[in-house]
């Protein structure tokens, strides 16, 4: 399930638009580079992204188990001013942030039906030169 969700992100950051196909905001904000857990090397080339998962929990609900994955993403970015994660923040919103006409993203999770996707916190700092914004979600979903 893990696997499939992580595939379904990369999917959302990797889709296109128009002919001929177009990146979205955020893909080129990031230059690509979405990475699972950490960037590679020593010396990653930024800006980048990684996603993050936690603990798979599961619960009955009626006739049917319902998974929730904790989802953590993070922004970074090696510019002395913040010009550049400001620009990531605001591209990764557009793509990951429900508006106001829905209540959640939707993520396609090969086998599984979504029941949400939603931001449940975020925070925004400066570490050793290094902006970062690190972004947790809840995904919800039941085997199809």
């Amino acid at each position: 399930m893990v696997e499939a969700l992580l595939i379904g992100l990369k999917s959302k950051v990797d889709a296109t638009t128009g002919q001929p196909a177009v990146n979205n905001s955020f893909y080129t904000a990031i230059g690509g580079r979405w990475y699972d857990n950490e960037a590679p090397g020593k010396e990653p080339t930024f800006p980048y992204a990684t996603v993050n998962t936690g603990q798979v929990m599961s619960r009955y609900a009626f006739d049917h188990i319902v998974y929730t994955v904790p989802v953590q993403i993070d922004l970074y970015s090696n510019k002395y001013d913040s010009g550049e994660i400001d620009d990531m923040f605001d591209a990764f919103k557009t793509l990951f942030f429900p508006t106001k006409s829905t209540s959640w993203i939707d993520i396609t999770v090969t086998g599984f039906t979504q029941v949400m996707f939603k931001p449940d916190n975020f925070i925004r700092f400066k570490l050793d030169n290094i902006w970062q914004i690190t972004f947790e979600f809840v995904w919800e979903g039941q085997e199809s």
